[in-house]
């Protein structure tokens, strides 16, 4: 059982982790590592405690609760984030870090704001095995603009074949 104060406003990693009941230990440059997994599914959270200066060295989940956003989520996760079962509407704040992914059952439009370097993506438009795995269509925002993500690849690319057709960008600064 949670103590109240999860419901009432946004706890510190400073007071959420003592709540928790999982080991952790503060850094040398103040951030936390949590040893463990460190599971908040089905608490009935409509926020998440500011976790942002800690790392779990396992697996994170925040599913089945009543989240709208992944503000606060871990800074790092070692193997699975699980955020399913919510009504959030993006991935935005997300652990970029995770090798799996778990988002199914969700609000989200696309996957433009998902991690890039996972391994395992499970989610309502598919489960994939690498970021280039993901049909562009879900890729985009919605509106039809290309994410963050991909624009990163096509300016490290600079340059594709389309049908075997030199296709070039030019990219302004």
């Amino acid at each position: 059982m949670l103590h109240d104060d999860f419901f009432k406003k946004v706890l510190t990693a400073d007071e959420a982790l003592p709540l928790l009941a999982v080991p952790w230990q503060r850094e040398a440059d103040g951030s936390f590592l949590v040893m463990s997994d460190l599971n908040l599914a089905e608490r009935g959270l409509k926020f998440l405690p500011d976790l942002s200066n800690v790392a779990v060295k396992f697996n994170f989940t925040c599913s089945r609760n009543s989240l709208t956003s992944l503000k606060g989520a871990p800074k790092s996760v070692g193997i699975r984030f699980s955020c399913e079962g919510n009504l959030l509407g993006s991935l935005d704040f997300a652990s970029q870090d995770a090798k799996e992914f778990f988002c199914e059952r969700n609000q989200l439009q696309s996957l433009h704001d998902i991690p890039k370097n996972f391994r395992l993506l499970a989610s309502d438009f598919g489960d994939f095995t690498s970021y280039s795995s993901i049909p562009l269509k879900h890729r985009t925002l919605p509106g039809g603009e290309l994410s963050q993500n991909f624009q990163a690849s096509c300016a490290a690319q600079r340059s594709f074949n389309v049908r075997r057709k030199p296709l070039h960008f030019k990219f302004s600064e």
